[in-house]
């Protein structure tokens, strides 16, 4: 099987890495910073391997984090490339050049400056104000300082999350699309936290009592001073005409929602389709039976001879021209039932009173349809 250029170098690192720290690649010297580095090493290449990218930026990590070895910052750069982190692996990358300076060969040193000229491209530059200053700044979650910032921000291309946080005013949160190799501005004016303000409005104002009653020629000494409340009266909601003596305006509310829905109109409609459904299929079936019955008719008159007419009328005339007979009569019944049906379903739909979403709308006219079939039709009786 044939590795790719990319695993065949990490491959070649991690036999370097060992060379540079000192250690055999089989000792494991658990009070070793170096040792405990190179295990870390392996295990990033094998989950790198893996395409186990998220967990070998970690093992990659801890290794420099406990044996800083530029040879694994190019580890760390590519695989924040495969991860997507175009600012994370430009900054490993040029650290790796500048730490690894004369050591790394010209040919390596060519292909990271080409690949951090690619990652550039996906990277853009976000220049953070907030008004007014000190706040703290959090990208996607992740902290980066407080404003004014010493320098912008650098983020790969796409949407990313600001947060900024300041004591006294209601946190912003404002989301940025990202342009590769474009700066863009970002403003962020807080908005005055009500809560804050009236709590620092009533030690002010309790404040400035006590230091009147202490300069007031021959006053006593005065006791702490109690706080200051507040009072804000809330204005009293609009009367409701529509409210009914002794109901609570949220079951008048809810009553009234309640009527919007013409439940007479909807059984109506049901009543009507169901109807025109039924009339549909008795007419289908009365028409299928007729044709039976015409079919056994028309092969009854060409029998040539009287024997093979009496035949014929015994044999299967009868028995066909009853069972259409039967269908054609049971067809007109059902969709005479089914006519009477969508009559009766257009009547409930003409006669369904409007609805108003007003709770006190009165509702002077009701039907309550009732109908049964019977063997010689169907009654249709209505309660007004």
């Amino acid at each position: 099987m044939t590795l790719p250029a990319f695993q065949i170098g990490l491959l070649a690192f991690s036999a370097t890495v060992a060379l540079v720290f000192g250690l055999s690649p089989f000792a494991v010297a658990q009070t070793d910073p170096k040792a405990t580095a190179d295990e870390h090493f392996k295990r990033g290449v094998a989950m790198f391997q893996d395409r186990r990218f998220g967990d070998a930026a970690t093992e990659f990590e801890e290794a420099y984090r406990l044996s800083p070895a530029y040879v694994v910052l190019y580890n760390i750069g590519q695989v924040n490339v495969a991860l997507g982190r175009s600012v994370e692996a430009v900054d490993a990358y040029e650290k790796y050049l500048k730490q690894g300076a004369s050591e790394i060969s010209a040919e390596r040193t060519r292909e990271v400056q080409a690949e951090i000229t690619k990652q550039r491209d996906r990277i853009g530059i976000v220049t953070v104000r907030t008004n007014p200053p000190g706040a703290d700044i959090r990208i996607d979650g992740r902290w980066i300082g407080r404003s004014p910032l010493p320098h912008p921000v650098h983020a790969t291309i796409g949407r990313h999350a600001f947060d900024a946080i300041l004591s006294g005013f209601v946190p912003q949160v404002q989301e940025v699309d990202v342009i590769g190799r474009a700066e863009q501005a970002l403003d962020i004016t807080f908005a005055v936290d009500p809560a804050v303000t009236a709590k620092d409005t009533e030690a002010k104002v309790a404040e400035a009592k006590a230091e009147a009653a202490a300069a007031r020629p021959g006053a006593a000494p005065t006791a702490a001073a109690a706080p200051v409340v507040t009072v804000v009266e809330i204005p009293r909601p609009e009367a409701n005409v529509n409210v009914r003596p002794g109901a609570s305006p949220d079951a008048e509310h809810a009553a009234a929602a309640r009527s919007t829905v013409n439940w007479q109109r909807v059984v109506g409609y049901a009543v009507a389709i169901g109807g025109l459904g039924t009339a549909t299929v008795g007419g289908l079936l009365a028409y299928d039976g007729a044709n039976k019955m015409n079919d056994a008719n028309a092969r009854l008159a060409k029998e040539p001879t009287p024997m093979a007419y009496d035949t014929a009328l015994t044999t299967y005339y009868n028995a066909d021209y009853a069972d259409g007979q039967h269908r054609n009569r049971l067809g007109w019944t059902i969709a005479g039932i089914g006519g009477a049906a969508l009559i009766g379903g257009i009547i409930v739909i003409v006669t369904a009173p409007e609805k108003s979403a007003s709770p006190n709308t009165n509702v002077s006219l009701t039907l309550s349809p009732i109908m049964t079939a019977a063997w010689n039709g169907l009654t249709l009786q209505g309660v007004y």
